[in-house]
């Protein structure tokens, strides 16, 4: 609560009279109760017109990496660039006839190329092949990684997962051979996963003396090293696979002998092709709710530098990552966002936040460690959200019965005049006889008298009337000394648009028991599948922890994310029944709301808290709790 600057003198004449209306309206009500529940700050927030957003503070980040991300012609290298995997795993790289000025940059020459050319790796010749067995292609990247595990310990042979961009799946290979035989009678010795694995041979690099192949016509240039860079010509984009790219593009030699390809480009103009793939402008056109956006991609992006580096870039540019459209989707609207917050990064002790975000949350976000059991962060806690739909209140009555003629005129006087306090809040959520609210940073449950009065503007005017509040929206409560006399909604009432990002993502999807044993199968090689139990719910009610169950009282237990992968559902916001059809065919049904992982900024929350006037500080502030705003000091 803010002190009364005018102290204390002056009160015994009209907010006296006041309190007294408004206690005519609301006899005998209880006095106020506050159960508080203290969390870390949060992040500065315009909570109401009469507060003001604080000035940024700066961050030095010095681990950054300072590359050349741009020709010189083009446009000044920046501090900070990003290297982003556009595919993986080619055997060659094609360009077609013709780009005029595209020029591949060599260690002490760039070298313009006319007409179409190939890139392919140098032929391993000493070191050979090594033949292995593909076991798998998961989703999860830790489910890939523990069965590569398991397979190792069950073979006795090396056993890794790479991650592909370009199908966005972890494969998983096992074994290391000089000979297909050899492979083949690994496949033939019966251990769980391997039969239905297939053959692959990677060329055994040795740590020196890599290389690749430039191939015109019948001409051919060796290129010593990992890398072929290709220069666009001043001023222009470069294609590749028929969408347009800032920068430039990479070949990569990856340690498995094939091709990454690779957009190197600023920062700030990879977000331009980032923001809106993750969120359109012209499906969600709210600028404030686009700068959220920026702000939390920009965040991810520096906390995840140097993600996939063994593979030659940082991030890839499917929903693994952040998914990236390059140039050709860039939008004005969303362009702006990205220019209005330049720089702009959530910190939590000193360093970007894991900035995790989610297209809908059905109504509530989960507690980061309930989906990603390995992590835990202040400022990834389960939240309310916006979704989750309105809650009304007061306005029962007709306005004439409840609230006197001229009530809102006075008090709006009073207030003006120092003779009641304000304090400021945001609404979170309701509960029996009361709301819960964040105050100052602090979750706190504010009891509510039997009838309260209640006002919202309209037309920039105070009104006496029902308050329409959702999760993230600016609320005041008006006080006299301890006593609760009023609420008062900020948001302006034509603020609340009826979209759709507003309801809930409800969906239901039927898997019959084959298919449910095929994709367990596919994770634990053998597992006699005969059904499942929901072991642990999070807040919001995700599934957290699930147990498979097996004939012969076998079992595995799943968490988190590998959850929704396993079943192959659209969120663990779920609940289940079994079905049980004729002839034993049974089916389990799942009946779920909200799409993603249901951590973190909520996409389309966001966009409904904009439309409701939150500005995109707001935004932050509600679904990064305890993190703060700053700026990246460039160098």
């Amino acid at each position: 609560m803010k002190p009364d600057p005018r102290g204390s003198h002056g009160r015994a004449g009209a907010s006296l009279a006041l309190a007294l209306v408004l206690a005519a309206c609301s006899a005998d009500r209880p006095r106020p109760e506050a159960a508080v529940v203290v969390v870390e700050p949060a992040l500065p927030s315009v909570l109401a017109p009469r507060l003001t957003s604080p000035p940024l503070g700066e961050i030095v980040l010095p681990d950054l990496p300072k590359r050349a991300t741009a020709p010189a012609a083009d446009r000044p290298a920046e501090p900070i660039g990003v290297r982003i995997g556009l595919a993986g795993d080619l055997a060659a790289v094609t360009w077609p006839c013709c780009t005029p000025g595209l020029a591949v940059e060599l260690a002490s020459e760039r070298l313009l190329i006319e007409g179409a050319f190939e890139v392919v790796p140098e032929s391993p010749g000493k070191g050979g092949f090594h033949h292995r067995l593909q076991v798998a292609a998961l989703r999860d990247e830790e489910a890939a990684t523990d069965l590569a595990r398991r397979l190792a310990a069950a073979t006795g042979q090396s056993a890794e997962a790479h991650y592909d961009p370009s199908v966005d799946l972890y494969r998983v290979r096992v074994g290391r051979f000089a000979s297909r035989a050899e492979a083949e009678a690994l496949k033939k010795r019966g251990i769980p996963g391997l039969a239905a694995g297939f053959l692959v041979a990677e060329p055994a690099l040795g740590q020196e003396d890599v290389g690749l192949l430039l191939r015109q016509g019948s001409e051919v240039r060796r290129v010593g090293g990992r890398r072929l860079v290709l220069v666009p010509p001043e001023g222009q984009a470069l294609t590749w696979q028929g969408q347009r790219y800032r920068g430039r593009l990479v070949v990569h030699l990856n340690p498995r002998g094939s091709l990454n390809v690779v957009n190197e480009l600023p920062l700030e103009g990879y977000l331009r092709g980032v923001v809106p793939k993750e969120l359109g402008p012209e499906a969600y056109p709210r600028l404030e709710a686009l700068k959220a956006q920026a702000v939390a991609a920009r965040t991810y992006t520096l906390r995840n530098l140097g993600l996939f580096e063994l593979e030659g870039y940082d991030l890839c540019a499917t929903p693994r990552c952040q998914v990236y459209g390059g140039l050709d989707v860039e939008h004005p609207l969303s362009d702006r966002a990205v220019a209005e917050t330049v720089d702009q990064v959530l910190i939590f002790d000193g360093r970007p936040i894991e900035s995790f975000y989610t297209a809908s949350c059905g109504g509530h976000t989960e507690d980061v460690r309930v989906v990603f059991p390995n992590k835990r962060a202040a400022y990834l806690h389960a939240v309310p959200c916006v979704e989750a739909g309105e809650v009304r209140l007061g306005g029962s009555q007709r306005p004439g019965a409840l609230f006197p003629a001229g009530l809102a005129e006075a008090v709006e006087a009073a207030e003006s005049r120092g003779q009641l306090q304000r304090q400021e809040l945001i609404y979170l959520s309701r509960r029996s006889g009361g709301l819960v609210v964040l105050d100052q940073g602090i979750e706190t449950r504010l009891a509510l008298p039997a009838k309260v009065a209640t006002f919202r503007r309209d037309g920039g005017r105070l009104v006496a009337g029902e308050l329409r509040l959702a999760a993230g929206d600016r609320l005041v409560a008006l006080r006299s000394g301890a006593q609760l006399l009023a609420l008062l909604q900020e948001q302006e009432a034509a603020a609340f648009p009826r979209d759709r990002a507003a309801s809930l993502r409800l969906w239901t999807r039927t898997k019959t028991e084959g298919e449910l044993a095929a994709r367990v199968s596919d994770r634990f090689p053998g597992f006699p599948f005969r059904g499942f139990e929901v072991l642990e719910r999070g807040v919001s009610g995700r599934v957290g922890k699930l147990r498979l169950l097996g004939f012969g009282g076998k079992s595995e237990v799943v968490t988190g994310l590998e959850v929704r992968f396993l079943l192959d559902l659209p969120e663990t916001l779920f609940t289940v029944e079994r079905d049980k059809g004729g002839r034993g065919r049974h089916s389990w049904v799942f009946k779920g709301q909200g799409w993603g992982h249901g951590v973190g900024l909520c996409q389309t929350g966001a966009f409904s808290m904009a439309g409701r006037g939150a500005s995109y500080r707001d935004i932050l502030a509600h679904y990064y709790r305890s993190a703060q705003l700053a700026r990246v000091r460039r160098s």
